[in-house]
């Protein structure tokens, strides 16, 4: 049976939806679609995606998950819905399966028609082995390689096979993949944050890991004593860190996370929609859970999975023998769909070097096996949530070939004889135009010059909060108002820092002293009117707003918090 998809053909997502449904009807057939999409809705309770249920683990065939994913989309006018902010992932692990086995019925690798084949494709065990390798072997393919699934065909003990021109290359497919524990912590603390409709960031760093429900419950009165007492915890299961996020997001707001090799599970969860002609975002909520562990757990799961490979390899002759390692689950930066407003920027990915080098040293001690290729599949989509392209990044790692280095370098413009009030200057002007490593660099040396410039320290904080970094901020805005028990701007910005991290009450305090020390200040009035606007006290953050814009009429963060405030009031009136 010859299949061949027309991607030109592709003019929406309605018309890609459509092709992949017809896609997995055809391979997979009807009856088995039918019957374990029907065990998938039975195991899934229905219900409110605050339950989070979707995101456990079901046995049953990947198939049904994709024919679900596909039903969802439709009936969510043909886009994601972004409180499911797993279902992206899923959805690339069918866009990867479709093209690749496509390309190798297309080329006469595979054939419908072959009974081996389609039990194969209907086993759900078997499934999950084959999905790696139709990829890789379709890779292959697409270069021109002469490509034979050996160990599918039961011609032979390795993967696959490929040959072009006097190269033959004999391939093992090996996966790691990601350990499920977490999702139950996942679930408890994503249900509790919806139902206390906290609008957060938590980042839960792991000192060891849950192993049973008691464990898990330790871990949730953990949290939210972090949450309820607005600042880091650290206990002997975990170290908590909270920030919390405005519960409506009308403009574009940035986000930062760091260190994400360490992160096992990262989850989000908000309400969209569009009211009044402006996309908003409700009650976002951001779950980081890490292991300070990852990279020496990977490690020996790595050198387990490349151990099962030489075994498999040992069966051919003196050809290329090349291991390929899926590291896409556990290693790169995690796939998450959030919405248009909410930017999430990641510190640098150390991972894959590390798993790199980790190979280069084993090809070493193996010098029978030419290559390890490690790969990492990228999903990319637009603003909407629509994917437009799918990229498999490979990394090649030869023993026999040197792996390179990098050095980073910063050419530093600083005026000969520049004073420390100088370098705050500039550190302004390099903010301004969005360079925030160079303003921190700047700040940092005018310290350095002069430990009591306050303007600095004060400056420095601000940068670090609007970077998503309040924790850190603190520790500059303190010793500035240690220098200066009266600096306004860092009274002022340590309540902002203080609201980010939920510390309301704190915050507050430093803006009423702002506004004693200066009262005609409207960015002080406004930023009061949104704490009380956050933590319920709607006539106070009334009071303050209206302050605000009798200083600044034309202050339009104030005019968009005042019509948040007035909305609920009128539409009580009506």
């Amino acid at each position: 049976m010859a299949m061949f998809i027309d991607w030109s053909s592709i003019k929406d997502m309605r018309s890609l939806v459509e092709l992949l449904n017809d896609f997995l009807t055809k391979v997979f057939g009807k009856e088995l679609l039918h019957k374990e999409t029907m065990k998938l809705d039975l195991y899934v309770p229905k219900g409110k995606p605050e339950s989070l249920e979707y995101l456990r683990p079901v046995g049953v065939h990947r198939a049904a998950k994709w024919h679900k994913l596909l039903r969802k989309l439709k009936e969510h006018d043909y886009s994601f819905d972004l409180r499911f902010s797993t279902e992206i992932e899923e959805f690339m692990n069918l866009m990867l399966f479709t093209y690749s086995f496509n390309l190798l019925i297309q080329h006469k690798v595979l054939s419908l028609d072959n009974s081996i084949v389609r039990g194969r494709l209907t086993d759900k065990n078997g499934f999950e082995s084959l999905l790696y390798e139709v990829l890789v072997a379709s890779n292959y393919t697409s270069n021109k390689f002469k490509v034979c699934l050996l160990d599918l065909l039961g011609t032979g003990r390795t993967d696959i096979y490929a040959r072009k021109g006097g190269v033959e290359v004999y391939c093992e497919c090996k996966r790691l993949r990601r350990k499920e524990r977490y999702v139950d912590l996942a679930i408890k603390l994503m249900s509790e944050f919806h139902r206390e409709k906290q609008s957060l960031i938590v980042d839960v760093e792991l000192r060891k890991k849950p192993k049973s429900i008691e464990d898990i419950e330790n871990l949730v009165k953990l949290v939210k004593r972090a949450v309820e007492e607005g600042k880091p915890i650290e206990g002997t299961e975990a170290v908590i860190k909270v920030q919390s996020l405005p519960e409506l997001i009308q403009d574009v707001y940035e986000i930062s996370v760091s260190k994400p090799e360490t992160i096992e599970y990262l989850v989000s969860a908000a309400y969209v929609g569009i009211f009044n002609g402006v996309f908003k975002v409700r009650e976002p909520k951001i779950l980081v859970i890490r292991n300070p562990n990852k990279a020496e757990e990977l490690e020996k799961q790595l050198i387990n999975e490349l151990r099962k490979a030489v075994k498999q390899l040992n069966s051919v002759g003196n050809d290329r023998r090349v291991i390929y390692v899926d590291i896409s689950e556990v290693a790169g930066r995690p796939i998450i769909q959030l919405p248009e407003m909410i930017k999430l920027s990641m510190g640098p990915e150390l991972l894959t070097s590390h798993l790199g080098n980790i190979c280069r040293k084993w090809l070493e001690a193996h010098p029978d096996i030419d290559a390890i290729v490690l790969t990492t599949p990228k999903l990319y989509t637009d603003e909407f949530g629509n994917p437009y392209l799918i990229n498999v990044e490979n990394q090649v790692i030869a023993a026999h070939i040197a792996p390179g280095w990098a050095i980073e370098t910063m050419i530093l413009p600083i005026p000969r004889g520049a004073s420390s009030g100088i370098l705050v200057n500039l550190g302004v002007e390099a903010t301004k135009k969005g360079n925030y490593r160079l303003a921190f660099f700047y700040y940092r040396k005018a310290i350095e010059m002069n430990p009591d410039q306050k303007e600095a320290y004060n400056n420095l904080g601000r940068l670090l909060t609007d970077l998503g970094r309040p924790d850190e901020a603190l520790k500059y805005l303190n010793k500035a108002l240690e220098l200066d028990p009266n600096y306004v701007f860092a009274l002022i910005n340590r309540g902002i820092a203080l609201t980010r991290l939920g510390r309301y009450a704190k915050a507050i305090n430093d803006l009423d002293k702002a506004l004693s020390l200066n009262p005609d200040n409207e960015k002080i009035w406004y930023n009061r009117a949104l704490i009380y606007y956050i933590i319920g006290q709607c006539d106070e953050a009334h009071k303050s707003v209206l302050k605000a814009l009798d200083i600044n009429p034309n202050y339009e963060a104030a005019k968009k918090l005042k019509e948040l405030i007035e909305k609920p009031r009128r539409e009580n009136n009506q």
